[in-house]
């Protein structure tokens, strides 16, 4: 069954290459060329739409494995916070010397 497939689609790949580079002529190629061509002309603005929507940030990239990413603005509120923080410490810690 594998055996098969695999040959079933070796050939198939081959036929239609064949066809996109014009090897193959005749009125069932030039069906499946209109067909393919059809399907490039959907499937283009559906990337084109994709791509703008990751552009604009509606779409996110998945980090694996939890890694997060973070962006400039949080990390700049962290580590104002990070500092008011170790700012309060030393004055906590440290105290002022008077004269």
């Amino acid at each position: 069954m594998r055996e098969t497939l695999r040959v079933w689609l070796a050939g198939t790949e081959t036929y239609v290459l064949e066809v996109l580079l014009e090897k193959r002529q005749g009125k069932i190629a030039t069906v499946v060329r209109g067909f393919l061509d059809a399907l490039s002309r959907v499937y283009r603005p559906i990337i084109k739409a994709r791509r703008f929507l990751y552009n604009v940030r509606i779409l996110q990239v998945k980090q694996p494995f939890g890694k997060r990413r973070y962006s400039f603005w949080k990390v700049f509120l962290l580590a104002l916070i990070i500092s008011a923080l170790g700012g309060i410490i030393l004055a906590i810690l440290i105290p002022t010397v008077s004269p």
